[in-house]
């Protein structure tokens, strides 16, 4: 049995558009198209392709926070109808509380999921464990946007999900901080063994980081292909990219994705 199954997901959305005086027009545009694949337990899966394809939505309803129109998510075999307490999802906009310290913002998950362990230990670990010891009492605005990224991974894993989603979190930073981002979560990964659900533009990214790659078509989004990437772990992420599986399979994954690029603009997507 697959940690994650998603079977034959479909998802469209409606739009309302003006015509004339009183008159209104309703299209609907279909995001996610009979979308199934699974996730093994502690596997890392990078979901790629073309911008717009509906990635976020995809992730969003593995999370439980988007309704499909048909398809089900099975965690466990227990089927995903909202949020879950073995799912916890990590988003580009960190959306940090301004007015709450680092310690006060990790603990927020563990607060409102009652959670029954010590708290304070809690933090404390999941603190050293993303490198923010010394940095307990700092406010957001005093925090790098790498920091802050390791306040938010933080929090997500303080309670403990097994299952983490994350949408594009490292999207936002500097390639120096993104690369030690990277780097750290490769490591929190090998260390916890959580299965990981990742969205992300950056193909390098998802080589760097993944056991499998998911390769979306464009709108209405079905899956093209599931790529194995065949690199060793522990992965020294330097040593990786100067390796000829890491070109071969850049240059397959950039092809693909170029492939569903011209698709889109020869359509006027």
């Amino acid at each position: 049995m697959y940690k994650i199954q998603v079977d034959h997901l479909s998802k469209s959305f409606n739009s309302i558009k003006k015509k004339g005086v009183g008159r209104q027009v309703v299209s609907t545009m279909a995001a996610i198209d009979d979308v199934t694949f699974g996730v093994e337990a502690t596997e890392f899966l990078s979901i790629v392709g073309p911008s717009g394809c509906g990635k976020t939505t995809l992730l969003r309803m593995v999370a439980g926070l988007e309704k499909p129109d048909r398809g089900e998510v099975r965690i466990d075999g227990e089927r995903i109808s909202g949020p879950s307490p073995k799912l916890c999802m990590v988003f580009q906009d960190i959306l940090l509380l301004p007015w709450k310290t680092v310690r006060a913002n990790i603990e927020l998950g563990l607060r409102y999921r009652n959670h029954s362990n010590d708290i304070a230990a809690a933090v404390d670990r999941y603190i050293d464990l993303v490198g923010l010891k010394g940095f307990e009492s700092y406010y957001p605005h005093q925090l790098s946007g790498g920091m802050q990224q390791r306040v938010g991974l933080a929090r997500a894993l303080a309670v403990e999900p097994e299952v983490l989603l994350m949408d594009e979190p490292f999207g936002s930073l500097d390639a120096q901080t993104r690369y030690i981002m990277q780097r750290e979560l490769a490591a929190i990964h090998s260390k916890l063994r959580r299965t990981i659900v990742f969205v992300t533009h950056d193909l390098e990214e998802a080589i760097l980081l993944s056991d499998k790659i998911l390769m979306l078509t464009g709108r209405p989004s079905r899956i093209k292909e599931m790529i194995q990437v065949r690199l060793r772990r522990p992965r020294d992420l330097y040593d990786v990219k100067s390796s000829s599986v890491f070109a071969e399979l850049r240059k397959k994954l950039w092809n693909s994705l170029e492939e569903e690029i011209l698709k889109v603009k020869a359509v006027g997507g």
